[in-house]
């Protein structure tokens, strides 16, 4: 089906219901706050009765976000909506446990919102395509199609999806398009510079002690082509670190000269480890996540690891090691 068609067909559906749900990943970053909340806003708008959920806390980078105070946790959940939305996540399990299997039990029409070339395809409707930078792209076409005119709220929250994604625009998934809903969100009122300002320029302590800490566990592979750090339980309690504090760690390792991979490995739980994958070469992230059970895009991918540090350290790296001698 053409995108447009599928486009008008989800507008139609959305038509039909009074009370929707929208929500994304655990652990929230840019995207998944920022679709979450511009698609909530312009439902709004509609007069349609909207609940917004994260499994998580909201990161304290992304609260100047206006609205991001309505986006709450499960608990909040007291009442059965007709229509749920995921935006910015690869599979419905995503959400957390206590979302899913309310989803699960209740069984809610669900529309699938991503970007990523790993999604299952979860949703009774599926707004995929993993060939833009971002869900807050899909979200921002989604908007304009239920005819609702893109406020200064809703620009900057979209603004936040897209920037992070992409992160500032640097990377390969950047398109012209990518620019011009960027250049439109502008008009609508967003100021790059105070966007900025809070997503990138300014860091807690804690963040920085964490940088300090991690890079010293920095490793590097004998050809230079693979580059790694970690940071286990022990350092995160003891500096008081919490989820939002570790995004874009993995990208440290990966500015370094040479490096085709990059990974960071992050202690979740007493025996589950987070891994995180960049690449800035040919080598697809995204196959080698799959292999240990994630996904995510050719250039940046995850998975989480039953196990100890100690053994999933060597186990993947093993991996990458030989996916690097294919180039």
């Amino acid at each position: 089906m053409k995108r447009s068609n599928l486009v008008n067909e989800i507008v139609d559906e959305i038509k039909k219901h009074d009370y929707i749900l929208v929500t994304s990943h655990v652990i929230p970053d840019g995207d998944n706050i920022g679709s979450t909340l511009a698609l909530g806003l312009a439902l709004k708008t509609l007069g349609k009765k909207v609940i917004m959920i994260n499994n998580d806390l909201m990161p304290k980078q992304y609260r100047f976000l206006k609205g991001s105070e309505e986006i709450q946790l499960p608990s909040a959940l007291k009442t059965v909506p007709s229509l749920c939305i995921a935006v910015d996540l690869t599979g419905l399990d995503r959400v957390g446990d206590a979302l899913h299997n309310f989803v699960h039990k209740e069984k809610p029409v669900v529309i699938n919102v991503d970007h990523h070339v790993s999604n299952s395809y979860f949703g009774h409707l599926n707004l995929v395509d993993g060939t833009v930078s971002a869900a807050g792209e899909l979200v921002y076409d989604l908007i304009l199609a239920l005819g609702v005119s893109i406020e200064v709220n809703m620009a900057e929250a979209l603004y936040v999806a897209i920037s992070t994604d992409t992160g500032s625009f640097q990377y390969e998934s950047t398109k012209p398009k990518t620019l011009e809903i960027a250049a439109k969100l502008l008009e609508a009122g967003v100021k790059p510079g105070k966007i900025n300002q809070y997503i990138y320029d300014s860091k807690s302590l804690v963040a920085l002690r964490l940088l300090e800490k991690a890079l010293s566990t920095l490793t590097v592979s004998e050809d230079g082509k693979l580059a790694y750090i970690w940071v286990d339980l022990r350092t995160m309690n003891k500096l008081s670190a919490e989820n939002e504090h570790c995004e874009g760690l993995v990208n440290y390792p990966r500015i370094l000269q040479g490096v085709e991979i990059a990974l960071f490995f992050r202690q979740i739980a007493k025996n589950r480890v987070k891994v995180a994958f960049r690449s800035k070469g040919e080598v697809d992230v995204n196959h080698i996540a799959g292999i240990f059970g994630g996904g995510g895009h050719t250039k940046a991918a995850g998975c989480s690891l039953d196990g100890d540090m100690s053994n999933i350290i060597p186990k993947v790296t093993s991996v990458v090691v030989e996916e690097l001698k294919k180039i």
